[in-house]
């Protein structure tokens, strides 16, 4: 008999009312049925609760929510973490979803390694604001390893974490306002506890936008992520892949600045 372990999928969001009915479908549409949402609202003043309640009744006893105020997004999802019973743990945030079997596809992976701790990743798409595909960001083993010490290696929103893994690494630093995910990543990796399980499948589609892409948050970004290397990389080292992160992504801003949208959209198409 085909096992069939408690995925515990967290959602955190905050005036959320315009998409995170795309999130909850996105879960409620999954194949695999062994599955508890958890929502970790920041006291939202628009209508989100309203439709986290309308809701609630499908997940037949299996959603289970809070509303307050909380110190950031990582303090959010540790809250989720806690409240979490499942062995497999997914974080999608409220302007983002899920693919419809992804679930599953994790569940049968991770029976195969289950005495591992594990992270399950793959392959996320970004859409517009209005939902369109632009371009797909696959990832593998090669990027992890040589991407780690630079920038995020993965895609946080197409990521599974066993409980195993944040029961020995911990859960998120909250000291981070924008990398906390980064540094989750960093301290798996290099705590030789965790295993890396890349998968080929599209797992998640998320929109532009978020505040780590904002340029205002660009300086702040670099600085975490030299704070969070700290103590694991040489000093000159880790101040060249800052210089470097920080150049990359001014140049990118400033060519957002000059090609008009309609001309961007049709880059993105390229790539996808």
């Amino acid at each position: 008999m085909r096992e069939e372990p408690l995925v515990s999928i967290i959602t955190v969001c905050y005036n959320s009312e315009k998409y995170i009915k795309d999130t909850i479908e996105s879960v409620l549409a999954q194949d695999y049925y062994n599955i508890e949402y958890i929502i970790v609202d920041g006291k939202s003043i628009d209508g989100t609760l309203d439709i986290v309640k309308e809701y609630e009744p499908k997940f037949d006893g299996k959603m289970k929510w809070i509303s307050e105020e909380d110190n950031g997004i990582y303090d959010a999802m540790n809250k989720g973490i806690k409240m979490a019973s499942g062995e497999i743990i997914g974080i999608i945030n409220s302007d983002d979803w899920y693919e419809g079997d992804i679930v599953q596809k994790v569940v049968d992976i991770y029976n195969q390694y289950k005495e591992d701790n594990l992270i399950i990743t793959g392959s996320m798409c970004r859409v517009d604001q209005e939902g369109r595909k632009l371009f797909k960001l696959p990832k593998d083993k090669n990027n992890l390893d040589e991407l780690i010490d630079i920038t995020m290696p993965i895609n946080h929103p197409a990521t599974f974490v066993t409980q195993r893994v944040y029961d020995s690494v911990g859960v998120f630093d909250e000291n981070f306002k924008i990398c906390g995910d980064y540094d989750f990543i960093y301290r798996a990796y290099y705590s030789d506890t965790t295993k890396f399980i890349f998968i080929d499948d599209l797992v998640s589609y998320m929109r532009l936008g978020g505040v780590s892409g904002q340029f205002d948050n660009l300086w702040l970004h670099v600085l975490e992520n030299y704070k969070l290397r700290k103590g694991k990389l040489n000093n000159i080292i880790n101040s060249y892949y800052s210089v470097k992160f920080l150049l990359k992504h001014m140049l990118k801003y400033g060519i957002k600045k000059i090609i008009n949208k309609e001309l961007l959209l049709k880059y993105y198409k390229l790539r996808h």
